[in-house]
């Protein structure tokens, strides 16, 4: 907007107090000759007035100045202050500062707080541009703001008062071992997504055992509720989100009714992890559709209703998380609170619902989303989401935690319903640090070394071709090797066994992969009889070279078909298959029929 077409939209009673701002005293009584004033000493010598104007008013010119228009969720996570107090146009919130006055708010295009293209060019010219914004981070979990947990304002059922812990879990070892036990049920048919491309309550239990050290652990069981509309218990995470994972990675597809089968792209995961291909699926899975981490907080009602047609793409909200993470130092551990500040600060903002009015909390009637900043606070707790259940599952980020009652609540006191005891479960998120598979997924490091999970018992391989657990307990990663190679004899002893062998091979598991899986059980180098077992099956399907389609031709006795397949025209383009029989592959049998007819024969109709 031209300065001069601001100007003239503002009333005279406004301009007038412009112009004392300014350091104006005699006033022309003419609205064409206040423009022509306030554009005079708004123009000329911009910095004799912005010099008297309040720190917070001087920031918010140079960031519009140099960047265009500015929202006041950017600014506050950008500087940790207020945007400055701005007038209305007919001058019912009056202020005291020129900048006050003379910035208006602009809904097209970038919506935000703007100034007149005129000003912009010349406060630019005498205010610095503003630094980007960054932070430091920090070296351990326990420097994050809020650690320890303080105690909260409530009692445990046995009278005291409660003791919440915060938990520090490193994601990246346990996720490729979680895949690839997710992609053997996905290729057993034992996933299903519902609808909303969420997993089923059944798939959830199915993935529950598979999790390295179980699901992250939001139980509090000296939490005593006294609230209404209580949430019950958080539930699982990372068990619900691997079969969402596997269809948005295309890793898996899901049928009409929801099955998850496994795709070209998640079968040779399934033989063994690849960093490549597996950043390649986390990139797909960012930019996917096919679900929504908003649906996964179900204190947030109305997502199904009026609400659905409000809700922004998911994608576009999950890939400016992802593309702003990879703007983030990988290594160091920073608070919530930081990272959605650096995320908003620095162009990764995004917009959750476009009318959070459409949703509510408890009850429909006094908890609609009405409160000033509603979008701000659902985008928060999608960020949440996402990095607490998304990436967390992922292995891309380790994160800190203590369970959700109590921790952290977006609307607390603004609305008309008394609030749940906790609003999301991924509330008590308490910060994030971007790991080496997180940095390599998201782009900051080129090349990816990434430890093999240990054995969590120790097991001795046996020259009978039996495996037996000596000490400490089998956990999920340690039978999935054991179950493509193995039977059951005992609840501490398996045997070697070759028809299941063969099966996981058909699966698409290679022989090493399987051989490989069985030494890292012992610390011992493999008996011979265990070296000769796997050497022995590897000689038998390497004989085995191909496969292909063919018509089987029968013929009325030994004496035509060996004519025949001994035809020189014939004998290139189909095998004798027994006595009386010729095997023709698909690809040669049209030629084969027309050349039989040129020995008198011709065959019948099917």
């Amino acid at each position: 907007m031209k300065l001069h077409d601001f100007l003239w939209s503002l009333t005279t009673d406004r301009m007038r107090e412009g112009a004392k701002a300014l350091g104006e005293r005699k006033l022309p009584t003419r609205k064409s000759d206040l423009v022509a004033l306030l554009k005079e000493r708004l123009l000329i010598n911009p910095g004799k007035w912005v010099e008297r104007e309040p720190r917070a008013e001087q920031l918010a010119m140079a960031e519009i100045a140099h960047g265009g228009a500015v929202s006041a969720d950017v600014f506050h996570a950008k500087h940790g202050m207020d945007f400055p107090k701005v007038a209305d146009r007919w001058n019912n919130r009056p202020v005291d500062t020129v900048f006050g006055r003379i910035v208006f708010y602009d809904d097209t295009g970038n919506p935000g707080w703007d100034l007149a293209e005129e000003l912009k060019e010349a406060l630019a010219a005498v205010l610095p541009e503003p630094k980007a914004f960054a932070l430091p981070g920090h070296d351990s979990p326990e420097e994050l703001e809020g650690w320890p947990p303080p105690p909260p304002d409530a009692w445990s059922p046995q009278g005291m008062p409660r003791v919440v812990k915060a938990t520090v879990c490193e994601c990246a070892p346990a996720a490729p071992v979680e895949l690839a036990g997710v992609l053997t049920l996905a290729a057993k048919g034992k996933l299903k997504l519902a609808k909303n491309g969420l997993a089923t309550a059944a798939s959830e239990r199915a993935v529950q055992p598979l999790l390295v050290g179980g699901d992250f652990s939001l139980e509090d069981d000296t939490f005593e509720s006294r609230y209404y509309g209580d949430p019950g218990p958080p539930g699982p995470v990372r068990a619900a989100a691997w079969p969402a994972l596997l269809a948005a990675a295309k890793w898996a597809k899901a049928s009409a009714a929801g099955a998850l089968t496994l795709t070209t792209a998640g079968k040779p995961l399934l033989a063994g992890f690849d960093a490549m291909a597996y950043k390649e699926g986390v990139e797909k899975a960012m930019y996917s559709e096919a679900f929504d981490e908003l649906a996964r907080i179900n204190q947030i009602r109305g997502q199904s209703g009026r609400g659905k047609r409000a809700l922004t793409n998911p994608a576009l909200r999950r890939s400016s998380i992802f593309e702003g993470l990879a703007e983030m130092p990988a290594g160091r551990w920073f608070s919530f609170e930081e990272v959605f500040r650096f995320l908003w600060a620095n162009g990764f903002a995004f917009e959750t619902s476009r009318d959070p009015g459409t949703l509510f909390i408890c009850e429909a009637e006094y908890g609609r989303l009405y409160t000033g900043g509603a979008d701000r606070k659902l985008s928060r707790l999608y960020l949440s989401a996402v990095l607490f259940e998304t990436l967390g599952t992922l292995g891309m980020v380790d994160v800190a935690f203590t369970p959700p009652h109590e921790a952290r609540y977006e609307f607390d006191q603004e609305l008309g319903v008394e609030e749940p005891a906790y609003l999301s479960r991924y509330d008590g998120l308490l910060g994030v640090r971007i790991n080496p598979l997180g940095a390599y997924c998201l782009g900051i490091a080129d090349t990816l070394e990434l430890a093999p999970p240990k054995t969590s018992g120790k097991f001795r391989v046996l020259p009978t071709l039996e495996i037996a657990l000596t000490g400490g307990r089998c956990k999920p990663f340690d039978e999935l090797r054991l179950e493509r190679a193995c039977v059951p004899e005992s609840d501490h002893v398996w045997r070697l066994d070759e028809q299941t062998v063969l099966r996981s091979i058909e699966n698409g598991q290679p022989i090493d992969e399987i051989e490989e899986g069985i030494a890292a059980l012992s610390e011992d180098a493999l008996p011979p009889t265990v070296a000769s077992f796997f050497r022995d099956i590897r000689d038998r399907i390497s004989a085995v070279v191909g496969r292909e389609e063919a018509e089987l031709i029968r013929l009325r006795d030994a004496k035509t078909a060996a004519l025949l397949a001994s035809r020189p025209d014939l004998r290139k383009i189909c095998e004798p298959a027994g006595e009386t029989c010729l095997a023709v592959p698909k690809k040669n049998l049209r030629a084969f029929v027309s050349r039989l007819k040129q020995h008198g024969y011709v065959l019948p109709q099917a």
